[in-house]
């Protein structure tokens, strides 16, 4: 009799953790309550983004049936408190938050389990925002044909010089790379003080080509991998602290970040040309241009019961009230009315008590004043959509395996340790991360 009691009382809690796990956040006012989990890379990072918090009083105000309530986690290297974890664990068991926004320390990994919704069915379905953002940004962040994030801004990096000396080259590969500075023979081809950060930059849009998370694998032993290794391991000069790269007769390319209009303005004055390249990191994908996230990343996570809600929030966040405000962010909207809005003004000189008005600025060296930028050439704006339209592939790297990476590859770079017995150190250390990690 009391094993059937038990049993009978065990169906009886066993049903009710159900239908408590089925049930939607409501306040004490009745409002649904739409969970928003800001993900930050740490305690110190948790301040408040105005911007954004107006955005979420403004959709408040607007629903008498629902309301957003901000759930803060943070990252950590202790993978059970890692707050991107302790998210996926929440999802799994039905709960968790509505609306994730992993912020700027987004990567790949935060969402290979396939714990967020494909977003691209709720574009799909909306012509007329659809016709209004870079899709080519948004695509770039897509998984194997499914979008589980939407970066709300972004910058794009790109390696530049002169087209007297590298040609009208775009978008090279590593070995037209190394062709080009064995041809020109010059002294700093990149301008850089450290072995390590020369690799850094040539690996920044491809350290996610040797990573496997489906299959828990990586491929740090390849020719291509050593090949950039050994290259970087060739710069052993002494960096003239007191000049910028671009000043360096002796340098052929510098990395340049967009994140604003002015930038290719910025990047002739610079230069001290209007001839320009814009070639990229050197890459296999057929674009070196590489797209950074921004300050906030949003996704929907597959367990919410307010997917219609969060996605009506999100795309809130995509239209132009919102969106004009990211360039105080110095980041690029991925909204087109926004920024052929931005070029316009950009094109026209503007006064103010009978002067020019100076919209940004640049320098040739530390040791003379900034120079002023009044407006942009038709030139300077078609580089800038050239750029923009074009790019196609995002750098999400995950930084811990960056951190392994370069660890390891210092070794080599001191003479301490063979090439071999770093990449052993790596693929077993990063095999161990991966499989950590739960992909």
């Amino acid at each position: 009799m009391k094993k059937s009691i038990c049993i009978i009382l065990g169906i009886i809690t066993l049903f009710l953790l159900i239908a408590g796990c089925s049930k939607s956040n409501v306040n004490s006012t009745g409002k649904k309550q739409i969970v928003l989990a800001m993900v930050y890379s740490s305690e110190d990072d948790m301040r408040g983004d105005k911007a954004l918090e107006d955005q979420i009083s403004y959709f408040n105000e607007t629903h008498d049936d629902c309301e957003i309530v901000i759930k803060e986690y943070t990252r950590s290297d202790n993978m059970y408190d890692d707050g991107v974890n302790v998210i996926e664990r929440e999802i799994v068991s039905g709960e968790g938050p509505d609306i994730i926004n992993y912020r700027s320390d987004y990567s790949k990994s935060d969402v290979i389990g396939q714990y967020t919704e494909d977003l691209y069915p709720y574009i799909d379905a909306d012509t007329e925002l659809k016709d209004s953002l870079y899709t080519n940004i948004l695509d770039s962040f897509a998984i194997d044909g499914k979008l589980y994030v939407i970066p709300l801004s972004y910058q794009l990096h790109t390696y530049i010089g002169r087209s007297s000396e590298i040609g009208n080259v775009e978008n090279w590969d590593f070995e037209t790379m190394l062709d080009t500075f064995d041809r020109l023979g010059k002294k700093y081809p990149m301008g850089y003080d450290t072995k390590s950060s020369v690799l850094g930059e040539i690996l920044y849009d491809s350290i996610e080509d040797y990573i496997d998370w489906e299959n828990g694998k990586n491929y740090f032993d390849s020719e291509e991998f050593r090949n950039m290794v050994e290259f970087a391991n060739t710069f052993d000069y002494e960096y003239n602290q007191s000049m910028d790269s671009f000043e360096l007769q002796d340098c052929v390319v510098r990395p340049l970040s967009i994140g604003s209009v002015f930038d290719t303005a910025i990047a002739e004055g610079e230069m001290q040309t209007e001839g320009v390249v814009y070639a990229g990191f050197p890459s296999k994908k057929g674009n070196g241009t590489v797209v950074s996230p921004g300050l906030d990343v949003m996704a929907i996570s597959m367990a919410s019961k307010n997917k219609d809600y969060s996605w009506e929030f999100i795309k809130q966040l995509l239209l132009p009230d919102f969106q004009e405000q990211l360039n105080n962010q110095v980041t690029l909207s991925v909204n087109r009315d926004v920024i052929n809005s931005q070029l316009d003004k950009a094109m026209k000189v503007e006064m103010d008590n009978d002067k020019e008005v100076v919209k940004a600025t640049y320098n040739t060296s530390y040791q003379y004043e900034r120079e002023p930028i009044y407006s942009i050439t038709e030139k300077q704006k078609d580089d800038f959509v050239r750029i923009l339209e074009n790019a196609k592939v995002s750098s999400t790297n995950d930084g811990k395996i960056n951190e392994i990476v370069f660890e390891e590859i210092d070794g080599y770079f001191a003479g301490q340790k063979s090439l071999d017995e770093c990449i052993d150190n790596i693929e077993n250390r990063v095999w161990l991360y991966i499989s950590e990690k739960g992909k």
